[in-house]
């Protein structure tokens, strides 16, 4: 048995089998809304997913409308970041094989990128220096962007849209 948090387990015989059909990401991506709801992968597992981030990601990010949380356990590292109510949106339902998840699109990924470090990042050659290929966002994207930050509305996300696109 894999403890995946308390109360949830899963088998070795099961992970195995879902690695041997070439599903586990799949499986994972299902665990990380499963573990933790209402949840969606967000951040920089659908950034680098989309060629938007260049490092690659080792923990499962998602976004919640609770309290952050981090789930440890032997398939990998399951990340929460709570943002408030009224910006949990922007997602889809995926279904994939067996399996039914939550993920945001590739601009609300990038939102929630900018917004959970809206307060650390102090400049414009700060957010230049985060690598991102905004170069892969293609109008509707940007056009999906723009209206989170609308409906955000702080000065500083608009600021930060500024200094992607120009």
């Amino acid at each position: 048995m894999i403890r995946l948090k308390k109360g949830v387990y899963t088998t070795n015989v099961y992970v195995e089998k879902m690695k041997n059909r070439g599903e586990i990401e799949v499986f994972t991506d299902f665990l990380a809304n499963y573990l933790y709801s209402p949840s969606y992968l967000s951040l920089e597992t659908i950034l680098y997913r989309h060629n938007l981030l260049t490092e690659i990601p080792v923990n499962l990010i998602s976004v919640t409308k609770n309290k952050t949380a981090v789930f440890i356990n032997k398939l990998g590292n399951f990340l929460y970041h709570k943002i408030k109510p009224s910006i949990f949106r922007g997602f889809e339902l995926c279904r994939e094989s067996d399996f039914s998840f939550m993920k945001a699109s590739k601009a609300k990924a990038l939102f929630d990128f900018l917004y959970l470090r809206k307060n650390i990042l102090p400049n414009k050659e700060a957010v230049k220096e985060l690598r991102l290929n905004v170069e892969n966002l293609n109008r509707a994207d940007i056009n999906e962007l723009k209206k989170y930050v609308a409906l955000e509305g702080s000065k500083k996300m608009k600021e930060f849209l500024d200094y992607l696109l120009n």
